[in-house]
């Protein structure tokens, strides 16, 4: 089982405001929506109303995540729990980071190979660099990370006066 939540699955959770999942050791993605069609002219976006996330004992677990990020809108994500996810090594792409608007717990345990919690990217073009000055992350309250190894990078840089 590559993921839990195929392309088609997701298209029908628009609802959905809390996901838990615990010791499925065999799935390489939680959300897999890289197969998903939308048509341009579309506002489509995917688990708008998803207030919390837990993911535990994701053994397999490569990314949460599986698409092109600028589907999903994560403004309502206000509890991410991530505990035992060994082979997860990013997190939020600067896209998907732009969307948590009102995330303020944080907790990342035993993710032993996570490098990057809120990613970056090496060049920026003027419509990604206002989206980067908008303000996101600005009611996060709690960060946990507890590994045996240090973070890499935690690349969020709050808007304003520099």
């Amino acid at each position: 089982m590559p993921s839990i939540v195929t392309s088609h699955l997701l298209q029908r959770l628009q609802s959905l405001e809390r996901f838990q999942a615990v010791n499925c050791d065999k799935v390489v993605y939680a959300f897999d929506f890289e197969e998903l069609v939308i048509a341009k002219e579309e506002t489509y976006k995917l688990l708008p109303m998803l207030q919390t996330l837990e993911l535990t004992m994701m053994t397999k677990m490569e990314q949460v995540w599986k698409g092109d990020s600028q589907l999903m809108s994560l403004c309502n994500l206000n509890r991410l729990k991530l505990d035992y996810c060994l082979e997860l090594k990013k997190l939020f792409s600067p896209a998907l980071q732009q969307t948590l608007l009102s995330l303020e717990h944080l907790e990342v345990i035993c993710c032993y190979k996570l490098e990057e919690t809120f990613g970056k990217k090496e060049t920026v073009d003027i419509q990604e660099a206002q989206a980067i000055a908008s303000p996101s992350l600005g009611k996060l309250r709690f960060i946990l990370h507890s590994t045996e190894n240090p973070l890499r990078s935690l690349h969020y840089r709050k808007p304003g006066p520099a």
